[in-house]
């Protein structure tokens, strides 16, 4: 810390302690620490007994040593995740260790040796990622000696003093007395857990480092009895009745507590009590990195007492289960296998390749190459491998096609495309699936680059069956490099077409919403283009048979294909007639096929053109429709309402209910497409008829209800303008769009939103200038707003228009004199004086008082 900092933390903390003293006096006895320390000022609590540590002397010193030293260990323990707070706090504990033996409090102890701790697990842990290195073992072995004793003393005091302190609560006189010493009981509790922690950590180091399990059964015994109070565990015989949810492993250091638990049960040679314990680690409470990991330590823990035969088992339990990404759990325990494998004696090749086997298998699957490759490479495992591994086959297949890949030589294709084959050929290919699969894919690439594409297709096509459930991104991509072969086969045989059609609508119907799926839809609307005839694509569509596995696609094809034959020729009604038949047929067929299918979309898109077909004559078959309507209900609801076919469908419902005069039904509808369907091409008639429906709500309305009723409708109106336009070009040409502006304004005008009204207006002036609606309205927003010459513009126009001395004249004449008033004094005066002679005496009951409040502003 820097030392001006410290020059104004101490005049900080001097200001504070004169402005506390008063208030520390007034009340019952108490130290000023204390009060410091209820109020939360901790820098300033260890700034004070600093001061106060200077200026005492014998045994006043040392219990302020001690109640500083304590002060720092609470800190510090703060500070954990703060390295430069730390540091500087650790700079001062050492200066008051040098200075006042009497400052080495149990608290403090635990946490300095949290550094020890620390560094002694680095070394544990350099150790086993390097067997072969001794030099970390004993340097750990020599500082968890010194620390584990240290440890766990510590921790029997603090916990003694936390209860002694608890059992004098009712001795004490005053309730701020007992909170204090519950709060103080309550630390030292929390330091007895943290050197409970690190002595039971420390200990089964400790024995491990030993490397001889039966000898170092004490400490396995201390750090299990370190984790069983940690974890408020009482009986270590019936783990399997603790329910992991009463563990509250959702702490990082009590699920930590528990793999340690777990660890030292296996160094005592109780394998099924372990098994218990890292079953508790599975529950949906432990944090998310601890669950993922459970495996990795339940391994590693075998591992670390040599228990090399029930390691590679419980591996293999635990790799058979692998699936998804990858993740830091799943990795290490798969290096560590292979790791422990390369640590053993060459001549226990059996029990070498019991551990290395599973841990290939668990990195392959998980694509883990590169990282099977440099562990092979570093510990030289070539021999140690079965050299009939369906896995180390596959590995040295995938390294010859990267390799391949960078000399792009046809030769070297071949050679990764023949290890492949071979390593499909040998028996782990016929029972690990999803692995021989993305064996496959490797060598359907060596296929697609040496030409092959039929045999390439084939090959991605059967890889992405496997690849389905446990790799789903390879699978999509195997998908796509399937359509890619059958695009470049259709490029030479249009007679491949209708395949390379079929494998995308496969690819679209597997893998929604992927980019692949988005790719496949483009390279389809080009093959469409390019096929010679639709005929010669139907009839290569039609060729593929109810046993095929594209059967269903290639009849989804079929009903795209025929679609867009009809749409062609359906103002033709006896060419349309055949071509709308067929389709039907089609559209059956394929929803006959998918009935089991989860395949929403493509049901519901089917039974739109179908829909579209029937809907399109002047009588349209309005019972058929319904029934496609039905069908396609649970459909269009399993869909994204977002998505074009969901509106569509609802806009399908909204036809058919208007034609069959179904009002009930074609409100429903709109409302579905105005909430969901906004910037759809079918917004615009449903706004229309929500817009109807919000008039009549408005005109029905309370008057509690009125104001809510027209912000609706105003609502609706605004989104059926943005689609009508409101330019005065627009207004001009547009019935529509000029009455939509009209009601709008409208309601502008119920709901006070003058400016808005005066815009709209003010356009529909300029679209229809001499309609005296829009002059007179525009004319009071224009006042409204205080736009007085826009205003004097309207009502001059209508004083020319209408008949002098009648109502509506008066109207205008009022607004003119009151526009002038606001913008031309001695006009005004002049014009209300040629008033006041014509109109002596104003008969009309609306505008009598009117003028009366006006002719009191030009006396003014």
């Amino acid at each position: 810390m820097k030392r001006a900092d410290m020059k104004d933390k101490a005049a900080l903390a001097f200001f504070v302690w004169l402005c506390l003293l008063p208030a520390a006096l007034a009340q019952e006895p108490q130290p000023l620490d204390q009060l410091l320390a209820r109020l939360g000022l901790a820098d300033l609590r260890l700034h004070h007994l600093e001061r106060s540590l200077e200026s005492a002397g014998g045994e006043q010193q040392a219990a302020i040593a001690r109640n500083l030293a304590d002060a720092y260990a609470e800190q510090l323990l703060a500070a954990a995740d703060d390295p430069p707070r730390f540091e500087e706090l650790k700079t001062r504990v050492d200066r008051l260790l040098a200075a006042h033996a009497a400052a080495q409090t149990p608290s403090l102890q635990v946490i300095l040796l949290q550094a020890d701790y620390q560094r002694a697990e680095a070394l544990m842990i350099g150790w086993l990622d390097n067997p072969a290195d001794a030099a970390p073992l004993a340097a750990a072995r020599e500082l968890l000696g010194r620390i584990a004793p240290v440890l766990a003393t510590q921790q029997k005091e603090l916990a003694a003093q936390a209860e002694t302190l608890l059992d004098k609560l009712e001795s004490l006189k005053t309730e701020r007395q007992r909170v204090e010493a519950e709060q103080r009981a309550g630390r030292l509790q929390a330091s007895a857990s943290r050197a409970a922690y690190f002595a039971g950590w420390s200990n089964y180091y400790l024995g491990v480092a030993q490397q001889d399990p039966p000898a170092a059964a004490p400490q396995f015994a201390l750090a299990k009895e370190m984790f069983l109070g940690l974890l408020d565990v009482v009986d270590d015989k019936e783990y399997e009745l603790v329910e992991a949810e009463s563990l509250a492993l959702e702490s990082l250091w009590r699920a930590r507590a528990a793999i340690g638990l777990g660890l030292t049960e296996l160094a005592l040679d109780r394998t099924p009590a372990a098994a218990n314990i890292f079953s508790w680690l599975d529950h949906p409470s432990a944090a998310t990195e601890i669950r993922d990991q459970a495996g990795y330590w339940h391994v590693q823990g075998l591992l670390n007492v040599k228990q090399y035969a029930l390691a590679a088992e419980q591996a293999e339990a635990s790799i058979a289960t692998f699936s998804g990404a990858p993740s830091a759990g799943k990795n290490s325990l798969c290096i560590s296998l292979i790791r422990a494998a390369a640590a053993l004696p060459s001549e226990q090749t059996e029990l070498r390749r019991k551990l290395v086997e599973p841990g290939i298998r668990g990195l392959a699957r998980l694509r883990q190459f590169d990282t099977l490759a440099s562990l092979f490479t570093k510990y030289n495992l070539d021999g140690v491998a079965d050299p009939g591994s369906f896995y180390l086959a596959w590995l040295r297949g995938r390294q010859q096609f990267l390799a391949a890949e960078k000399s792009k030589s046809p030769d070297e294709y071949r050679a990764a495309a023949n290890t492949l084959q071979k390593a499909l050929a040998l028996p782990q290919a016929k029972t690990e699936l999803t692995d021989a699969a993305q064996c496959r894919y490797y060598w359907a690439w060596c296929q697609y680059r040496l030409g092959e594409f039929e045999v390439a297709a084939a090959a991605f096509l059967e890889a992405v069956t496997a690849l389905k459930t446990g790799l789903p991104e390879l699978a999509v991509q195997s998908a796509w490099m399937q359509c890619v072969c059958r695009q470049q086969l259709a490029a030479k045989d249009k007679r491949q077409i209708g395949p390379a059609m079929t494998a995308m609508q496969r690819l679209i119907a597997d893998f929604p919403g992927t980019e692949q799926a988005s790719k496949a839809e483009f390279a389809l609307t080009q093959l469409r283009q390019a096929s010679a005839t639709p005929q010669e694509a139907i009839a290569s569509l039609s060729a593929i048979g109810p046993g095929d596995a594209n059967y269903l696609a290639a009849q989804y094809e079929l009903c795209q294909l025929r679609h867009a034959q009809w749409s062609k020729v359906k103002t033709d009604a006896a060419r349309a007639q055949p071509l709308a038949t067929e389709l039907l047929r089609s559209v059956d067929r394929f929803l006959a096929a998918a009935a089991k299918s989860s395949d929403r979309e493509r049901k519901l898109r089917a039974s739109l053109l179908a829909i579209d077909v029937l809907l399109e004559p002047a009588q349209p078959e309005t019972t058929r429709v319904a029934a496609y309507l039905r069908g396609a209900a649970a459909a269009a609801a399993a869909v994204d309402p977002a998505s074009l076919p969901a509106a569509e469908f609802h806009y399908r419902r909204l036809q058919i209910a208007q034609k069959t005069k179904d009002e009930g039904e074609a409100q429903d509808a709109a409302d579905w497409i105005v909430a969901h369907a906004s910037g759809s091409p079918y917004e615009l008639p449903a706004l229309v008829v929500a817009a109807r429906a919000a008039d009549r709500a408005a005109q029905q309305a309370t008057a509690a209800e009125r104001q809510e009723k027209v912000a609706a409708a105003a609502a609706i109106y605004t989104r059926l303008v943005e689609l009508l336009g409101d330019s005065p070009e627009k207004l001009a040409g547009t019935k529509n769009a000029l009455a939509a502006s009209s009601r709008l304004a409208l309601y502008d005008e119920a709901l006070g939103n003058w400016q808005q009204a005066a815009i709209r207006l003010g356009r529909l002036v300029a679209a229809v200038p001499s309609d005296k609606g829009y002059l007179r309205r525009a004319g009071v927003a224009y006042f409204q707003v205080a736009d007085f010459p826009a205003s004097l513009e309207c009502w001059r126009k209508l004083l020319g228009g209408v008949p002098p001395g009648s109502d509506d004249w008066l109207e205008a004449k009022y607004y003119q004199l009151a526009c002038l008033l606001q913008t031309d004094r001695p006009a005004a005066d002049q014009v209300w004086k040629q008033f006041q002679l014509l109109y002596p005496d104003v008969k009309s009951a609306t505008w009598r008082d009117k003028f009366v409040a006006l002719g009191k502003e030009f006396t003014r």
